[in-house]
């Protein structure tokens, strides 16, 4: 006689998806950090030294420099005043708790964070799509080549945090918790204060009370408390604006934009330098078109509440909308696109409902988790990355 088969075990065989990982969340994370570091160990040891080193390597290079010195010292300069004060709090409080240096103590809350994220993502697109899609999306949130700077000393991590935890609680009816992640937000990153806007259409559309209306003040009071700082300390409350020009960033527009930065492309790559200009071109160039793609299957995802919609469009829109100029440091006027949108999280969540072929899947994860792992060992060795 045939055994016969239950629809939970048809369902468990059918599953293409990792056993071994799908009771773990916090596996993948765990792992891609892992990975990280061992890429930046490798490439800080092993590898010949990128022509930037000046600016800092492994963990902490770029932005982290000054995330970590604004921790330490406060804000020394007015060029520094671009880099939001929430991060370096953080930081300086987890040293002053737990002794260790300011880098490790940097390194450690950003892959804290992320790890944290992952949770929260996944348990977020479980409740809104399925398991399956969760999974997926997971697997691309940890591939996306971008998600690099999850992992080392930039705000990223904290910004997709804050985020996840407003919309996670929002629709949890946890008003408070969402409204104390918003002020994390806002105070880590400017666009953060956008919270504002799905804080007041769900708290139009649940009725809510007037006690909630006003507690939606505590988000633009993170950069309302920022901008009276600087305006104490440099004389500006909006110093965090003129510091962009330090890296010439300016307004643009983005389909040219894009344009201009694939026709900078060099069809002839003779060195080192040249290699990395075109794959930060590239990626700076597809990822926001991914983005906007997405964009429009998140606005006909119905699961999503008309507060995420207007976030996610509202950001996306100002962050390709902005741009850093040709500098001896970055060639490309594409630098920085692929690294603001990466926070997007909807973006993720719909790709992988869409992305239903197995092997297609497969393949696009290597070949995005093969970009992330050169971008990584690039960043970390004196490269000027995204």
């Amino acid at each position: 006689m045939k055994a016969q088969v239950t629809p939970r075990e048809v369902s468990l065989v059918s599953n293409t998806w990792p056993t071994l990982i799908k009771p773990y969340p916090l596996m993948i994370s765990l792992m891609q950090i892992a990975i990280t570091a061992v890429i930046i160990l490798i490439s800080t040891h092993l590898l010949p030294k990128g022509p930037l080193t000046q600016f800092g390597v492994g963990f902490s290079a770029w932005d982290g420099q000054h995330y970590t010195e604004i921790a330490k010292q406060g804000y020394g300069n007015f060029v520094q005043t671009a880099f939001f004060p929430m991060y370096p709090l953080l930081i300086r409080a987890f040293h002053s708790i737990t002794q260790i240096s300011y880098t490790t103590s940097a390194t450690l809350l950003a892959n804290a964070a992320y790890a944290v994220s992952t949770v929260l993502f996944y348990r977020l697109t479980k409740e809104w799509f399925s398991k399956d899609v969760a999974w997926r999306a997971l697997w691309l949130l940890a591939v996306i080549p971008a998600g690099l700077f999850f992992n080392v000393d930039y705000t990223e991590s904290i910004t997709l945090l804050s985020l996840l935890s407003f919309f996670y609680f929002l629709q949890k009816d946890k008003w408070y918790i969402a409204m104390i992640s918003g002020f994390v937000a806002a105070g880590t990153h400017d666009l953060g204060v956008l919270l504002t806007i799905p804080a007041l259409i769900h708290w139009r559309v649940t009725s809510g009370t007037r006690k909630q209306l006003l507690s939606i003040g505590l988000i633009p009071l993170s950069l309302l408390s920022y901008m009276s700082f600087l305006f104490v300390h440099f004389g500006n409350p909006i110093a965090f604006v003129y510091a962009q020009q330090a890296w010439h960033r300016i307004p643009l527009i983005p389909v040219i934009d894009l344009f201009l930065g694939f026709a900078g492309l060099k069809f002839y790559p003779v060195s080192v330098a040249d290699w990395v200009h075109n794959l930060m071109t590239i990626v700076n160039g597809l990822s926001p078109l991914l983005m906007v793609i997405s964009g429009w299957w998140v606005w006909k995802e119905k699961r999503f509440d008309l507060g995420l919609k207007a976030f996610y469009t509202i950001t996306l829109l100002l962050d390709i909308s902005s741009g850093t100029g040709k500098t001896p440091f970055s060639p490309s006027i594409l630098t920085s696109f692929a690294r603001l949108v990466v926070v997007l999280f909807p973006a993720y969540m719909v790709l992988a409902a869409k992305l239903k072929h197995r092997r297609s899947f497969v393949s696009a994860l290597i070949v995005m988790f093969l970009i992330k792992i050169t971008l990584t060992a690039l960043f970390s060795d004196g490269f000027s990355i995204l």
